[in-house]
């Protein structure tokens, strides 16, 4: 999976406000690891109202980092679990999102890091 940032959409939503901006970024980054445990574990103990409740909180974030294939991978994993369909594949959709998190989080920090830089001078 090779998943890239577009973050038009967190400027377009934040008026371009740098600090808001960072803040958002810093909140992503900070949450989402604990929010993909937590979904990993509700899938395991098969509780799939909690998986689609998770999924669905934590969905848009992708969307707001312009991930579109976390996003729509995350609308999946609550589809299905709210539907009780193809259940088998939702681990290994919660697997796919955390590797995609993963591959997007050193880009979210230097990006972070560059707009507290420039806020800064």
């Amino acid at each position: 999976m090779r998943n890239s940032l577009d973050l038009s959409y967190l400027e377009e939503i934040t008026g371009g406000d740098v600090e808001v901006i960072i803040e958002m970024i810093t909140l992503f980054l900070d949450e989402t690891p604990a929010q993909l445990e937590l979904l990993k574990e509700k899938a395991a103990n098969k509780d799939w109202d909690s998986v689609a409740a998770g999924a669905h909180r934590v969905r848009p974030t992708f969307l707001y980092v312009g991930s579109l294939e976390l996003h729509k991978k995350t609308s999946d994993v609550e589809r299905l679990s709210k539907k009780r369909e193809r259940l088998n594949l939702i681990s290994g959709y919660i697997d796919s999102l955390e590797k995609g998190f993963n591959e997007i989080k050193g880009s979210l920090t230097n990006k972070k890091k560059e707009l507290e830089e420039a806020k800064s001078l």
